[in-house]
């Protein structure tokens, strides 16, 4: 049907990690998948008080006003879990969020579900609420071990805490990718 749109910059969302933090409980390499990251990474990583209060969280996933690119993980997590997310039609476009292009499962439903599950306080994955403070602050404070951002962010944060030790890796895919 022709061109609709042409993107002029690119800038894809990542992961950045502390490398420290990371390392001090023997992670060589960041988490490439969602499976590591509700197994091992967030169970392992997670910091709490008696009282449930989160004091280190393993990623900002959970709650939307505080995570600087709420709207691109979601997104993300939409198209890894198959959504058709705009279908054409006659002369008419569709939002199909939640039809996947196998016809099998309900993504969005599943990426909302997965993306809540961390704010959820009786959920073993608890680790971000919105009394927690803006999602990049808190990484560079190394308050928080996973930020995902974008790609053309990596400058910034280099020059806002200088003595962070991150690095940037590929955002986790399901296990089956």
């Amino acid at each position: 049907d022709g061109i609709y749109a042409f993107p002029a910059v690119i800038d894809p969302l990542v992961m950045y990690w502390n490398r420290d933090m990371l390392g001090t409980y023997n992670f060589i390499n960041p988490p490439a998948s969602w499976e590591t990251i509700v197994n091992e990474t967030v169970p392992t990583l997670v910091k709490r008080d008696f009282d449930r209060t989160i004091v280190r969280s393993p990623l900002a996933f959970g709650e939307y006003r505080n995570v600087t690119n709420g709207f691109a993980v979601i997104s993300m997590l939409l198209l890894q879990g198959g959504s058709d997310l705009v279908t054409e039609g006659d002369n008419e476009y569709k939002l199909n969020l939640n039809q996947a292009k196998s016809g099998k499962g309900e993504p969005f439903t599943t990426a909302v579900n997965f993306y809540t599950n961390f704010a959820i306080p009786s959920n073993p994955l608890y680790s971000w609420n919105r009394a927690q403070h803006n999602d990049q602050l808190q990484f560079l404070s190394e308050d928080l071990v996973l930020y995902f951002g974008k790609g053309s962010e990596a400058k910034g944060l280099s020059f806002q805490n200088p003595n962070l030790n991150f690095g940037m890796a590929e955002v986790p895919q399901g296990a089956t990718a």
